[in-house]
């Protein structure tokens, strides 16, 4: 009887044991959490009051050159500002498809420029705004106002090409309005200029959104013959940036619907080839087609 006592009793202490070093485990891990959470609170914190003191810092900036009393260093600070702010709201759209907080920095970026005086840079949001971000928030009368001025400026400094490219996103809003035959017309007066120009970065960016239009009005053949003539034009033009991989997502979206499988299969295949090629350079990066 001895012995059985014994044993119940070794047995008991290795439970104790055990639940032992796990209460001391979960504490450890309580502690561990509790430190993780005080880190990111201390992260998010000073990455708060950085930016809080960036917002002071522009907006002294701002006030100096309203008073006109900003130095030529101050400036060029000013400007490295607009800048950051600017090409985040680039890249909320682009890649993060975050429309209404892109239009925040874009916003904000405007009233630097607009301080500043920079007619072109004021042109170049102004068009951006009205034509991606209004049109894809559905604010479609703010866009066209945003539109109007943007040619009205890029008129007024004589800016080589910049009715085609407010066009160009004119066409884009019309889209998004499903105005189709409004978006046509507009790409085709951006296309015609461009072709005048003779840019075959722009041509491809027109051919590309006409080939979706048509696709989207049914107009398959229509399609399908501007998407060979734009075919040919990037392998002799050699273009390797956003409209390559545009053109090879509207091909596939074009062949898809056409049941063509070889050759929606073959922009398919090029498309994703080329994001992961992007992806290895850390880019991440999708066809403004791609909703």
């Amino acid at each position: 009887m001895k012995l059985i006592k014994h044993k119940f009793s070794y047995l008991n202490i290795h439970i104790i044991h055990r639940i032992y070093n796990n209460l001391i485990f979960i504490k450890m891990r309580k502690v561990l959490i509790l430190a993780i959470v005080n880190l990111v609170f201390i992260i998010s914190s000073y990455a708060q009051q950085n930016k809080d003191s960036l917002d002071v810092r522009v907006n002294v900036l701002i006030d100096k050159t309203k008073n006109k009393t900003i130095n030529e260093e101050e400036k060029s600070e000013l400007i490295g500002y607009v800048f950051q702010i600017q090409n985040k709201g680039f890249k909320l759209e682009e890649r993060k498809r975050d429309y209404a907080n892109s239009l925040i920095e874009i916003n904000k970026a405007l009233v630097i420029w607009t301080a500043i005086g920079d007619t072109a840079s004021i042109a170049n949001l102004l068009k951006f705004r009205g034509g991606l971000l209004y049109g894809r928030l559905k604010e479609f009368e703010k866009g066209k106002i945003d539109l109007n001025n943007a040619i009205t400026l890029f008129k007024k400094i004589k800016m080589v090409g910049g009715d085609a490219v407010s066009y160009h996103d004119y066409s884009i809003l019309y889209d998004h309005e499903s105005k189709i035959d409004s978006a046509l017309y507009y790409e085709n007066r951006a296309l015609d200029i461009w072709k005048e120009l003779n840019d075959p970065f722009r041509i491809i960016v027109s051919n590309n959104q006409l080939i979706h239009l048509y696709q989207k009005q049914k107009k398959f053949e229509k399609a399908a013959q501007i998407q060979k003539e734009t075919d040919l034009i990037l392998n002799q033009s050699k273009v390797v940036e956003n409209p390559m991989f545009d053109f090879y997502y509207v091909s596939f979206e074009l062949y898809t619907v056409m049941k063509n499988d070889s050759l929606a299969k073959k922009y398919k295949d090029l498309y994703l080839a080329k994001l992961e090629a992007l992806k290895k350079e850390g880019i991440i990066e999708k066809s403004m087609y791609e909703l």
